[in-house]
């Protein structure tokens, strides 16, 4: 294999959704922005690349967009091969200077101008747009712009370093942006993610529970939907020896903070708290509570234990539980119902310590429904 990340295999995949779950520093997202780059100045295909914060998109934005565009000038600048000189001659604009204006020592050196800019959140390429720059909680705010042409959406770092409310709402925010870019055309959709956490709510929602390296795929009923490969480090050894000698490799083993290198996942929630037992006890006690948006379901097991789990719709559902008078009423489809004494029920199962979960996504959709009752 080669240094970086090889999208190869996973865009040979027929599906409209590649995510691909790796360490951090292989190459995904620059891979992926080069081929987006490349496919507009080829094809005039647009792209969306969504980040996590407003932040993000105002730190990226600086300068013209100097921070998103310097990796890929560095790239082409090398021009040793005629696509890369290709290309460097359609993201740059290059100006020779004055022998005697150049250098204190009187060399001559090129000037590099980028063709490519950010301005605001629009992508312009040698000025025509190529598309947007936008942020995971903006959502609700591009509803209303044109998004023709759109081919490719890059979602950068999907799996966030902490799981709380507003990582909980992620699904809801990419599906809304997809809704709003995508609409009926027909785009591909990459979702590149580090390997922080051992749960994420995007692949829960999806279906997907890694448990190994490899490639896992999920169908639909018009056939194969979105494909995820956990990337395997020792697939890149020469990375991996390049970033063990690199001053900053040697400086997170030496304090210990090597988890996203070695993918040993962030967790909060407890081994012996994780499911094993899926055998649900017949006609058991299954309640499904809401909080806002946030749905969860607790079934009893035939071990005893109760089971934190997805909240799955069916026909038969048409009640929801809710532990504040605040929360009730008929939302999300459903009727809910406040029952108070769900509540201390709740808290003597966490007291006695039979509660398990599925996934962190579930421990943390209780911790937050609970939070503040």
């Amino acid at each position: 294999m080669g240094f970086y990340y090889d999208y190869s295999k996973i865009d040979a995949y027929p599906c409209p959704i590649k995510i691909v779950v790796s360490r951090r520093g292989l190459g995904k997202t620059f891979g992926k922005l080069k081929m987006a780059f490349e496919r507009f100045v080829t094809k005039h295909y647009k792209f969306i690349y969504v980040v996590e914060t407003g932040e993000m998109v105002k730190e990226l934005t600086k300068n013209n967009g100097d921070k998103f565009w310097c990796a890929l000038i560095e790239f082409y600048s090398e021009r040793d091969t005629s696509r890369k000189r290709y290309f460097f001659d359609k993201i740059t604009n290059v100006d020779t200077v004055e022998e005697d204006e150049a250098t204190e020592n009187g060399e001559m050196f090129k000037k590099v101008n980028p063709n490519a800019k950010l301005v605001g959140g629009t992508i312009k390429i040698n000025g025509e747009t190529a598309g947007y720059i936008v942020d995971m909680n903006s959502y609700g705010e591009i509803k209303r712009n044109n998004f023709n042409g759109v081919k490719y959406i890059i979602v950068d770092e999907f799996i966030s370093e902490k799981m709380d409310k507003t990582t909980l709402d992620n699904p809801r925010k990419i599906s809304s942006i997809l809704q709003s870019v995508a609409r009926l055309r027909d785009v591909t959709v990459y979702l590149l993610g580090n390997a922080i956490r051992m749960d994420d709510p995007i692949l829960s929602r999806m279906g997907f529970k890694i448990t190994k390296y490899g490639f896992y795929k999920k169908y639909d009923k018009h056939g194969l939907f979105s494909v995820l490969h956990f990337v395997d480090p020792a697939e890149y050894p020469d990375f991996a020896q390049a970033y063990e000698e690199s001053v900053a490799g040697r400086f997170a083993r030496m304090i210990g903070e090597t988890n996203e290198e070695d993918n040993e996942f962030l967790t909060d929630l407890p081994n012996e708290a994780r499911l094993t037992n899926f055998r649900y006890k017949k006609n058991g006690y299954s309640i499904n509570i809401v909080k806002e948006n946030i749905i969860i379901t607790i079934k009893e097991l035939d071990d005893g234990n109760m089971a934190c789990v997805p909240f799955s719709s069916n026909s038969n559902t048409n009640t929801l539980y809710c532990l504040t008078e605040k929360e009730q009423g008929y939302k999300l489809g459903y009727n809910v119902i406040c029952n108070k004494l769900l509540k201390q029920s709740l808290f003597n199962m966490l007291k006695s310590g039979i509660i398990k979960y599925y996934s962190e996504v579930e421990y943390s959709k209780l911790k937050n429904i609970l939070q503040g009752v």
